[in-house]
């Protein structure tokens, strides 16, 4: 169309045909303009499809831009699909894998559980020997505890026994040693030489010890000298130790019988003194009465010597009988002829026998009642005259001796009670042990054999009496009595 237009407008129409061809040319002149309109139009539109195509062409670039990119990516995702392809096949894998795992997990949990049903079932068993064991362990504690105290309490025991224990062991090293060992033997060891009975040195296998490592029993008695210098009769028994054969050492016990054996031959010689004097104390009693009944004389000395004589002779008489007395007891022949009595009478008549021969110091009765009961007048006198005798010769600087009798809670009571320096407390517990005899506290010593209390004790208990006796130094003694009265 535009190359048309173009020819159009180079070559003009010729003059002579203006005149019919202005119709023409007025005719091209609308078609001239629109075919310029159109023109303009289509060269708009050229315009536009120029537009259009420049558009088309960056659209187009665009386009081929992006398949070049899509094709990239295309080729990225192929890449990608392929690792997503090896990636699934990993993870298939490691989904086997996992499933495996998974049946291995399972059959691993199935076994935890059953370990741990054992588990729970040992620990059910062990806390119910736990249990065991805790019970166990108080019953062991109580047992230690009892075990202890029954190990104190046995101590106790053997330290408070009044023989001497010497535990040794297989080397005769002492194990054990309890006190009466140490108050017998000192610090000093008890395999000191010793004598046999008839003053030989004991061989050295022969002494406690020697013996009980020897290992066999033995039962002993030989004199040994203590630290002290002191010579005593020892009496050592012995036991060996063994443990299923084996010689574990041994068991002595030691006692000092230094005392039964004095008291042994105190009374052999007591007895053989009695029987010997006897005799000659009779003959000698009744030939002092004689000179008494007939002798008459004006003579002060001669008188003075008789009355002395008179008063020897009853002494000594006394002491034989005090002899026979605890050969008596001492054999259990003491017998009693038990009669209803007087207490108080019996009373009067001692003191007035002893104020014949001992008149200082005064002696003082109070108490006026009768005192009815069942004894031995004899024997009651002879318990008075002892505690009298006594009084009189411990407490000779007492200005008066009081003898109180009466009746209380239906027994008769009767007190000696002298104001002399009185008697230690220490001593009080051995008055009434025979032999003993407290340690004078006048200027001149006391005779006496020191069975006047013993006796005394033992003829108040035969009554169903007791006796006992209170003092406190520097003023004086007092023995009380208790018998049950007669109804």
């Amino acid at each position: 169309v535009m190359e048309a237009a173009q020819r159009n407008q180079q070559s003009p129409p010729a003059p002579a045909r203006r005149t019919s061809s202005s119709l023409k040319e007025r005719a091209w002149e609308g078609e001239r303009q629109q075919l310029q309109a159109e023109i303009a139009r289509l060269t708009t539109q050229l315009h536009q499809v120029i537009a259009i195509n420049h558009t088309l062409d960056a659209a187009n670039n665009e386009l081929t831009s992006t398949n070049l990119n899509l094709t990239s990516m295309n080729e990225d995702l192929l890449v990608r699909h392929e690792e997503l392809q090896a990636s699934a096949e990993e993870v298939k894998t490691l989904n086997e894998e996992l499933q495996a795992s998974n049946e291995e997990l399972e059959t691993l949990n199935e076994e935890m559980e059953a370990t741990v049903e054992e588990l729970r079932a040992t620990n059910d068993d062990l806390v119910a020997r736990t249990n065991e064991v805790q019970q166990l362990m108080l019953v062991r504690e109580a047992q230690q505890r009892a075990s202890e105290a029954k190990a104190v309490e046995l101590t106790a025991i053997l330290q408070s026994m009044g023989d001497g224990l010497l535990v040794l062991n297989q080397a005769g090293a002492p194990l054990f040693t309890n006190t009466a060992y140490h108050l017998l033997f000192g610090q000093d060891r008890a395999d000191r030489e010793g004598e046999d009975a008839d003053g030989q040195p004991l061989a050295a296998d022969q002494m406690p010890q020697q013996r009980v490592l020897a290992g066999a029993a033995f039962h002993m008695t030989y004199m040994q000298t203590l630290p002290s210098g002191e010579r005593r009769w020892i009496e050592a028994a012995g036991v060996p130790i063994q443990v299923s054969g084996v010689p574990m050492g041994g068991v002595i016990t030691f006692r000092d019988i230094s005392e039964r054996s004095l008291h042994r031959l105190q009374d052999e010689f007591l007895a053989l003194a009695q029987h010997e004097l006897l005799n000659p104390m009779t003959a000698l009693r009744l030939s002092a009465q004689w000179l008494e009944k007939n002798l008459t004389s004006t003579d002060e000395r001669i008188n003075a010597v008789l009355a002395r004589f008179l008063r020897l002779t009853y002494h000594l008489q006394r002491l034989v009988d005090d002899l026979a007395d605890i050969n008596r007891l001492q054999h259990g022949k003491l017998r009693l002829d038990l009669q209803p009595v007087d207490l108080r009478a019996i009373g009067e008549q001692t003191i007035e026998a002893v104020r014949i021969t001992a008149p200082e110091p005064p002696i003082i009765l109070e108490g006026m009642a009768a005192l009815p009961m069942l004894g031995d007048a004899t024997r009651l006198e002879q318990i008075l005259t002892n505690l009298l005798t006594n009084a009189i010769k411990y407490a000779a600087e007492s200005k008066h001796i009081i003898v109180r009798m009466r009746a209380v809670g239906g027994e008769a009571e009767v007190q000696v009670q002298d104001l002399g320096p009185g008697i230690d407390a220490a001593v009080l517990p051995y008055l009434f042990m025979r032999f003993y005899q407290v340690s004078p506290t006048a200027k001149k010593a006391h005779s006496g054999l020191g069975l006047g209390l013993y006796i005394t004790h033992a003829l108040v208990v035969a009554h169903g009496g007791t006796i006992h006796v209170t003092s406190q130094a520097g003023q004086g003694t007092t023995f009380t009595l208790r018998f049950p009265l007669f109804t």
